[in-house]
């Protein structure tokens, strides 16, 4: 994944916008919160992880940054993906990502 080539900075979100309608729009089928400020963000992401999973949902985070696997940033349920999982993700977003215009 850091080995990938970087496409650089560019402002807007018409790159973004072009991949998530590539991958059919998944967004549009997600429930989200989005955690965003300067400080504790991981202890409130933590905290409502664990009220919706109590609560019978099924939670996926993103995290970032990591601390010593690449992993951790995504998990389902408090439950680190797997290695297989995340190739699978890498497998179907990769030539899209190789598509996308420059």
């Amino acid at each position: 994944i850091h080995g990938q080539l970087k496409f650089g900075i560019k402002p807007g979100l018409e790159r973004m916008a072009w991949m998530l309608e590539e991958l059919g729009n998944p967004q549009d089928n997600l429930k989200a919160v989005h955690i965003v400020g300067t400080n504790g963000k991981g202890s409130t992401v933590n905290a409502l992880q664990t009220i919706f999973s109590q609560a019978g949902y099924e939670v996926g985070t993103f995290t970032s940054p990591y601390i010593i696997d690449f992993k951790e940033r995504i998990s389902i349920n408090g439950q680190m993906i797997s290695e297989e999982n995340l190739l699978g993700l890498v497998e179907r977003v990769k030539p899209v990502v190789e598509r996308l215009p420059k």
